[in-house]
């Protein structure tokens, strides 16, 4: 007896199986996907009996503490130590067991490193200016985070150093330059060491931002070598933003140097076509200072000229 045709299948049941064999695909792809991720989790971890590959000690499994790396394809593992050893004396370097090229985790694990060599070669005195070229220039094709590290160094190293250290690090800072460099050099114009000073004053005024400047000429807190260095750099950049605080320390300010300094400033400002500046000072051509009172006529004779 010959078996009945099969009933053709309506549209919407074709529809049915269609997804419902996606569906079954979309799951057996993700199911070897999770597994795959576990493989390569344990792929990642060394035996709880594994040694490194180079000092031959004994390995812990707490890879969290960054002291375990597996640099090459074969899941060798190494003390980080010991691969910075290792890779300091090698032009080209491999993994010690299978050769396999090692360069990329080399070149991560040794920026800090190197980051700490030219900070502390930026910060030595013996520096010389085309040698501290040459060492933000390889500083600079490390990378924004290599860039970031040294700034936070140097950083230290102004707050801590030594006269000499703080020098160098403020030198550095100078040609280094860009936006990172600003408030440490904004900092070191209160530094107790005049050519500290002299050196963050050159800086900033090559650098020509003035917010960080006023505000370190409006802060009460901040010594007065910092205020001072505030109004000179300020005077010399010449930017109009800086007339109306630059007025502000010449009425409140209780030195009388950063008073006349900023008197200064406003004169040089207006001498610079910003007429708003000698319209500041001319004010105060009845001030108790007698250099004050003689800045203030001259902004008055060049205002009616």
């Amino acid at each position: 007896v010959e078996a009945a045709p099969a009933s053709p299948m309506s549209f919407a049941e074709v529809l049915h199986r269609k997804d419902r064999k996606n569906r079954n695909h979309r799951k057996d792809r993700k199911d070897g996907e999770d597994l795959g991720g576990e493989r390569a989790q344990k792929a990642q971890q060394p035996d709880h009996d594994a040694e490194c590959a180079i000092c031959l000690e004994k390995l812990t499994a707490d890879l969290t503490a960054n002291e375990i790396v597996n640099a090459c394809s074969r899941n060798h593992f190494f003390h980080a130590r010991c691969l910075l050893d290792w890779v300091d004396t090698k032009m080209d370097p491999t993994c010690p067991l299978c050769k396999d090229s090692i360069r990329e985790t080399a070149s991560r694990l040794a920026e800090p490193r190197k980051v700490a060599r030219l900070v502390a070669d930026g910060s030595s005195q013996s520096c010389s200016d085309s040698m501290r070229l040459t060492l933000i220039t390889k500083l600079r094709s490390m990378g924004v985070g290599a860039v970031q590290r040294a700034v936070e160094a140097w950083k230290e190293v102004l707050l801590t150093g030594s006269k000499d250290r703080r020098q160098g690090a403020a030198s550095s800072l100078g040609v280094l330059g860009g936006g990172l460099v600003v408030q440490p050099l904004v900092d070191a114009l209160g530094d107790a060491d005049s050519q500290v000073r002299k050196i963050a004053k050159d800086a900033l005024r090559e650098i020509g931002e003035v917010q960080p400047l006023i505000r370190a000429l409006g802060d009460a807190r901040s010594n007065v070598h910092a205020r001072r260095g505030a109004a000179e750099v300020l005077g010399e950049i010449g930017d109009v933003l800086a007339v109306h605080p630059l007025q502000q320390a010449l009425q409140g300010d209780p030195s009388e140097i950063v008073r006349r300094l900023a008197a200064r400033a406003l004169l040089a400002i207006g001498n610079g076509g910003a007429s708003k500046a000698f319209e500041a000072l001319q004010a105060f051509q009845g001030d108790q200072d007698d250099l004050v009172r003689e800045l203030a006529a001259d902004a008055n004779k060049a205002l009616h000229a």
